[in-house]
């Protein structure tokens, strides 16, 4: 039995936030249905208090701007959190590839540090823009083979990646793109038929904020 998918003009108004939303979710349920992509388990962790002027808060907003890394890498009960998760998924619940999108460069190598000196996971590493290409490629085909389980990032791979089979997506960044964050979750929803997995364990992060006209926006997908 198929699903009808009603087809709109541009002008209609289906652009209308609400319809919108429906629409999308009503196609992401045929598509998990289909095995192309694959069911999300959702669960979110409450991050550090963030300090963004009005400024840095529009520019952030507008996706041009990146939240304080300080306020985040630095945090150690926050970071310790999201160690604890990586490695209960590792080693108890046996998940093979975890994708980490980290905060700033700083925090992406700094996870990498604390899982490999405190929990002994030999298996990880980190990449964002300053690595050699060719550094990146072959951390990356590892990553793909399953010679690295556990893989930090920072604004890299977001676009232009592809592992398939990747278990968990964890975001521990501060954005507010709604297509940004699409771009994320995506690396980790391939389906079965798409040369996947069944489900992705999806990990978010609330970053509460002072001195901010009001905390990160809604982005439909929650």
């Amino acid at each position: 039995v198929h699903k009808k998918i009603t087809i709109y003009p541009k002008d209609n108004s289906f652009t209308i936030k609400k319809k919108s939303l429906a629409s999308t979710k009503e196609f992401y349920e045929i598509l998990v249905d289909k095995k192309i992509l694959c069911k999300i388990i959702h669960g979110v962790i409450k991050g550090p208090t963030t300090n963004m002027s009005s400024a840095e808060e529009r520019k952030w907003k507008l996706g041009s701007g990146e939240s304080d890394d300080g306020e985040i890498s630095n945090n150690v009960a926050y970071n310790t959190q999201l160690c604890d998760i990586v490695d209960k998924c590792r080693n108890f619940y046996k998940k093979d590839r975890i994708l980490i999108f980290a905060n700033g460069v700083k925090h992406s190598q700094e996870l990498m540090l604390i899982l490999k000196t405190v929990y002994k996971h030999k298996d990880v590493e980190s990449i964002d823009s300053g690595t050699k290409p060719g550094v990146r490629r072959n951390i990356v085909n590892k990553f793909k083979k399953g010679d690295i389980h556990i893989l930090c990032n920072f604004a890299v791979l977001t676009t232009g990646f592809d592992v398939p089979e990747i278990d968990v997506v964890i975001i521990a960044r501060d954005v507010a793109s709604n297509s940004l964050y699409t771009q994320m979750i995506g690396r980790g929803q391939r389906g079965e038929k798409a040369g996947g997995t069944p489900d992705v364990w999806l990990i978010t992060s609330k970053f509460p904020r002072h001195n901010a006209s009001s905390n990160a926006p809604l982005l439909g997908w929650e």
